[in-house]
């Protein structure tokens, strides 16, 4: 019999075959390793009727260095945490089943558990979180979550083929894939790999790829789907190759969003926004900042779709190589939104991408009535496949609210498809801004250097650059230091990366600081 704080080692490499094991004592539970230790509900998969673990008592459950495999149930497949807390170190959750919510783990509120270097993967959930569904408190670090499913034809509304979260989640170092969610013909199905409407999601340090949601009457977010009244903070994450309906890498529903030296990157929506989908009202707000959005693909807005009237601010990002079958092959905003976009790039995206004349505005669509604040920003060199006669709106269509020294190449062709409104002052229009391949030069993003002789150089405001709220910008998308006079677009030639201190704090007299040494 085990005393509290005791650890309960299992010597066996044979595979342990019982379901329900309840504990209600705060005690360690270790195996020697995923390959070694295996602890099952039943002998074959799929057939369990009870989880493996289920954790009562208010206790904190440590469970360490096994396999937890072939567990089942309605809730919490192969864990059920019913009134406690629960670490799993090293822990591989696999091929878990519950009916209805937690395939691999379930988190009631009041609950919390956390991840380290774990891996959860194949389970298998009938409503919601495949891999782990959390009411509770969830922190996971360092850990795989994979190939987890929601299968096609699931009734009911189906959401979070990762991660179901309706409690506070945060991920560091997670790596995301193959997580799907599907669904049935007249229901919801949402969250390939996240689905949040919880209060508190934090995602840094992450990859999150080729997760999809297929089935279901609405089919948004292949990556994350996103509503929630509290901010979500996403930073030095890629988001890439996921699919669905609207939003490939993203849908926003509702709530703030922060997204920060992010790439966003060949994420596919058959309906509209590509990389992402916002629809977020006032007065909630996105930030998308030194981040990069690239080669993702749509029917309407390939990079990003905005469709309703929350604030939208881009500011040191990039956008590149995003393609629509239909209008907008960067950026589409509806005709409610309220945007700015400050020192960005938005080049080589394609409207149109099918030829068949139905689709304009490579770079940047906004509807009538839309309001796009553009400042220090190169739109140039975007590609609009519409075939003769159609006309062409290469860069742009709709209007543009000018804050000045802005570099847009074409309005239109043979007739203008965009008008420039506002303050002109500085802006270079009808001009090759000299752009070089989007390329790793330097930062946590991809960004377009500017060749020798790019009139961008030294073209932005002489004031210094600035972001939607006139807050000075010092770097660039890559983090460097911008020079005295700064560069239109995300990327300053020359920019300094020397600094210790991204603020210069060091610049000044250093002579009484302690000597470093060693790597």
């Amino acid at each position: 019999m085990a005393d509290p704080g005791d650890t309960i080692q299992i010597l066996s490499s044979q595979a342990h075959t019982e379901g329900d094991i309840f504990v209600g004592k705060d005690v360690t539970i270790a195996g020697f390793g995923t390959d070694t230790t295996t602890i099952q509900a039943d002998a074959n998969p799929g057939t369990a009727t009870v989880p493996v673990f289920a954790i009562v008592g208010g206790v904190t459950v440590t469970i360490q260095s096994l396999k937890i495999q072939y567990g089942g149930g309605l809730y919490g497949g192969g864990v059920k945490i019913l009134d406690g807390h629960l670490v799993l170190d090293d822990v591989y959750l696999t091929e878990n089943k519950a009916t209805i919510y937690g395939g691999g783990v379930y988190v009631p509120i009041g609950c919390s558990l956390e991840i380290i270097d774990g891996w959860i993967w194949g389970n298998e959930a009938g409503n919601r979180g495949a891999g782990i569904f959390n009411e509770g408190t969830t922190e996971i670090g360092g850990a795989f979550i994979t190939q987890n499913t929601i299968p096609l034809g699931s009734s009911g509304d189906t959401y979070g083929g990762g991660i179901f979260n309706s409690g506070a989640l945060t991920l560091r170092f997670v790596y995301m894939s193959g997580n799907a969610v599907g669904g049935f013909p007249l229901e919801d199905a949402a969250g390939g790999a996240i689905y949040h409407e919880g209060t508190e999601l934090v995602v840094e340090d992450s990859r999150i790829s080729s997760n999809e949601v297929d089935g279901g009457q609405f089919n948004r977010g292949g990556g994350l789907y996103l509503d929630s009244s509290v901010p979500v903070t996403i930073s030095r994450t890629k988001i890439s190759a996921n699919e669905a309906s609207d939003g490939g890498g993203v849908y926003l529903d509702q709530g703030d969003l922060s997204l920060v030296d992010c790439w966003i990157d060949q994420n596919m929506a058959s309906g509209s926004g590509g990389g992402l989908y916002l629809f977020h009202s006032g007065p909630s707000a996105v930030s998308i900042i030194h981040s990069t959005v690239s080669r993702n693909q749509a029917y309407l807005g390939g990079g990003i779709a905005v469709g309703y009237d929350g604030s939208t601010r881009i500011v040191n990002s990039t956008f590149s190589g995003n393609s629509a079958t239909g209008d907008a092959g960067g950026l589409w905003f509806t005709a409610s939104n309220n945007a700015s976009i400050a020192s960005v790039t938005i080049t080589d995206n394609t409207a149109d991408f099918d030829g068949d004349g139905f689709g304009s505005g490579g770079g940047i669509v906004i509807a009538t009535g839309g309001h796009v604040n553009m400042r220090n920003t190169i739109l140039a060199d975007n590609h609009d496949d519409s075939p003769f006669p159609s006309p062409i709106a290469f860069d742009c269509v709709g209007t543009i609210q000018s804050q000045g020294h802005n570099l847009v190449r074409s309005l239109g062709y043979p007739l203008p498809w965009c008008t420039i409104e506002g303050d002109t002052t500085g802006n270079i229009s009808g001009t090759d801004p000299v752009l070089i391949t989007l390329a790793d030069n330097g930062g946590p993003t991809l960004t377009h250097a500017l060749d020798p002789a790019s009139p961008a150089i030294d073209a932005a405001d002489p004031a210094g650059c600035v972001d939607p709220m006139g807050a000075p910008l010092p770097a660039d998308q890559r983090h460097g230091v911008r020079q005295d006079r700064c560069d239109m677009g995300a990327y300053e030639v020359g920019a300094s990366f020397g600094l210790i201190f991204g603020d210069g704090f060091e610049s000044g007299d250093t002579s009484a600081w302690t000597s470093v040494t060693g790597g």
